[in-house]
């Protein structure tokens, strides 16, 4: 959910606006193929996307072809982040392995996908339904899981009653308990808030939808269009429909139309996206992925507009894409074009490791000593306190309210960081550290000035 303060640095760590949540949908029996389409011709998320002024991002995954296939398993842990608990939690996706990918047609949908649902995988744990995403529970995981137009949708069987408890209990999770209570309804939704002070958002949850955003009206209308009472954008928009038709159909979609920021709902930047100066500022993008990995086979799509696309610009792009592919194909018209390519599966193999144990930078050091006196006047004895129980997380909390500007914790050894610009008594954050030895610091700013109020070494 969303914090107006940046609550947990999950959230500027994912290189998001927003920590918007998550969810599930339940799917009909009807939806058993492998990418289902909606009530028309086009895929399934588009039935959830209203016409808009600004611009369109979409983010797609269908989970369903890692139960297809025993193949595809790793799709999973390469979209979703690693949770604690497990042999599977030793490792997280290393996601900068898909830079070994150096033929953008394939690259550019793999690393903008995975980046726009781990962020969307996030929300959802931070929103307190993790369990609908987390690769420990393959039986929860939905069906299908999306970002469209900045709101969080999930497809796939789901117990209303279960999830319903879990919102209204609080997961102890990621950024601590957070629980949320009904206001209302909309047409078959329960409408839950947070019921954390300084939280907002709004989650709707029906036996077949659950759904989130930043305020009632925009899940409303994602609501209105999927029920087929409003507009869509793939009727109402040529550009987007050519986009969806040419770029959209497929396991895992990533991209844009018009003024979009992917940034705001990416894990990661998109600096270090593969052939970023030449697709990532371009007018309207939309790439894709087909997984066949029965038959060890890979079908990428790519559809760009962009009015840099004359002639020796096209030539520029279409020099760059399909480079490892077997057999590449282009089309388009004018400020227009496609390309398809199919690749075998070796193409995406992605190695997962242990968190990185790279020293904290010099650019963020701790501090050492005392805290200068506005820190301490500002930061009451004894306002932190740690609580480990062996593994690889600490929890970090905060006892009191704190008049300070900024309360950041950070495990010197393995990076994590984790941080809140409204800290008050009883948040807390779980950082991940090394589990061969690690030292927590937690720090406090005051108007510029930063000291250190508390660290302590683990296990």
């Amino acid at each position: 959910m969303t914090h107006s303060s940046d609550a947990p640095s999950v959230a500027s760590s994912c290189g998001r606006r927003r920590f918007l949540g998550l969810g599930a949908t339940a799917a009909t029996a009807a939806l058993g193929g492998c990418f289902g389409l909606g009530g028309g011709d086009y895929p399934n998320y588009t039935d959830w996307i209203p016409p808009s002024d600004d611009g369109l991002l979409v983010g797609y995954i269908d989970f369903r072809i890692t139960r297809d296939s025993p193949r595809a398993d790793r799709l999973l842990p390469l979209m979703l982040p690693s949770r604690d608990g497990g042999e599977a939690a030793e490792f997280v996706p290393n996601l900068s392995g898909l830079d070994e990918i150096d033929d953008p047609l394939l690259g550019w949908p793999l690393q903008a996908g995975g980046r726009l649902i781990a962020g969307a995988a996030l929300g959802i744990a931070a929103g307190g339904l993790g369990y609908l995403v987390d690769p420990e529970e393959p039986a929860e995981i939905v069906d299908e899981l999306f970002v469209a137009d900045g709101v969080m949708v999930g497809v796939g069987e789901i117990d209303e009653r279960e999830a319903d408890e879990s919102l209204r209990e609080g997961t102890d999770d990621l950024i601590g308990q957070i629980a949320f209570e009904s206001s209302g309804d909309y047409r078959g939704f329960t409408i839950y808030r947070p019921t954390t002070p300084d939280f907002d958002g709004v989650t709707g949850l029906s036996g077949s939808a659950v759904v989130v955003a930043d305020t009632r009206e925009e899940l409303e209308a994602a609501v209105d269009a999927q029920r087929g009472d409003g507009s869509l954008a793939v009727d109402e928009d040529g550009t987007f429909e050519w986009l969806v038709d040419d770029g959209g159909r497929g396991d895992l979609v990533a991209g844009w139309k018009g003024s979009a920021d992917p940034s705001d709902y990416m894990f990661g930047d998109t600096d270090s996206l593969i052939a970023n100066d030449l697709l990532t500022d371009r007018d309207h993008v939309f790439g894709t992925v087909n997984f066949a990995p029965d038959e060890n086979e890979v079908t990428a799509e790519l559809a760009v507009q962009d009015g840099g696309l004359d002639g020796s610009g096209r030539d520029r792009l279409k020099s760059k894409l399909g480079t490892s592919s077997a057999d590449t194909s282009f089309t388009g018209g004018e400020r227009r074009l496609s390309a398809t390519g199919s690749y075998t599966g070796d193409v995406f193999d992605v190695d997962f490791s242990q968190p990185p144990t790279t020293p904290t930078t010099p650019g963020n050091e701790v501090p050492s000593g005392d805290p200068p006196p506005a820190v301490t006047e500002a930061v009451p004895e004894d306002g932190i306190e740690f609580s480990y129980d062996g593994g690889r997380k600490v929890k970090v909390g905060l006892t009191a309210d704190m008049a300070v500007d900024k309360v950041t914790m950070r495990a010197l050894e393995s990076g994590y960081e984790a941080s809140t610009t409204t800290p008050q008594e009883g948040l807390y954050f779980y950082v991940y550290i090394d589990p061969e030895g690690d030292e927590v610091a937690v720090t406090a700013t005051v108007d510029g000035t930063t000291g250190t109020i508390a660290r302590e070494t683990f296990p």
